[in-house]
């Protein structure tokens, strides 16, 4: 009987040892995993994880409407070729209906390399295309002319005179003559054209610019603009073109 009691005690601690055993501590380093499925699935109320935020995705630039080019041009036997002033490499230049004209006219002569100054939009393959001239011709300042700030210049001949309108106002200008200036008060739409008026000591000065093509007959030079200016009972003839306006330089 005595046997069995104590038989019975040692089976009891056993048991009783086993129940209050620690749990094996983790190895050192390990990291207990979590996700949050786990979390959601202890916390039903926990808030959803935030979205991944993405790369924005890159917008093109906005088509631009077309540039002013000025450069020495050259007929070749595929086309026509420009060297923009300030650039050494030549660049393939398309003309449009209504520069085209205005190209032909002046080529008719048989001149092939001439200088030209107009406006161009991008074209395919990095060429040009030429929607509009404003000057084109064999002899004159070319790229070294100065025309910053300068909205329009008009001038003629038989008598001679000139306007310049900008920023620094508008200036008439005629040999033998004191020159007759006023304020510069921007440029206005008329008759499908463009006109500047300006107050001025000697009265208004109103120059008047239609977008015709216009030769001065003293040179082979073809101008995008047909002008005319007058002063008092004034009236002078001649032609145009627009300038370069320090926001488009």
């Amino acid at each position: 009987m005595k046997r069995a009691s104590a038989a019975l005690i040692c089976i009891s601690v056993v048991a009783l040892s086993a129940c209050n055993r620690a749990p094996e501590s983790a190895p050192a380093g390990a990291t207990p995993a979590t996700g949050a499925p786990a979390e959601a699935a202890a916390n039903p109320n926990a808030l959803p994880p935030p979205p991944m935020e993405t790369a924005p995705v890159a917008t093109p630039p906005a088509a631009s409407g077309p540039q002013r080019v000025r450069g020495n041009a050259v007929m070749g036997k595929d086309g026509y070729g420009i060297t923009p002033c300030g650039e050494s490499g030549q660049r393939i230049a398309d003309f449009g209906p209504d520069a085209a004209p205005v190209l032909d006219s002046f080529l008719a002569s048989g001149v092939r390399e001439f200088f030209v100054d107009a406006w161009a939009s991008p074209g395919a393959d990095g060429r040009l295309a030429i929607t509009r001239i404003e000057r084109i011709y064999t002899e004159g300042p070319s790229c070294d002319e100065a025309l910053s700030g300068v909205v329009f210049f008009a001038r003629g001949n038989e008598p001679f005179w000139s306007v310049r309108s900008g920023q620094d106002g508008v200036v008439l200008e005629r040999p033998g003559v004191a020159a007759v200036s006023g304020p510069f008060n921007g440029v206005t739409e008329s008759d499908g054209g463009r006109r500047i008026e300006s107050e001025t000591p000697d009265g208004p000065l109103i120059v008047q610019l239609t977008p015709v093509p216009c030769s001065d007959g003293m040179s082979d030079a073809i101008y995008g603009w047909t002008a005319k200016a007058t002063l008092r009972n004034e009236e002078w003839s001649g032609c145009g073109f627009a300038g370069l306006p320090a926001d488009r330089e």
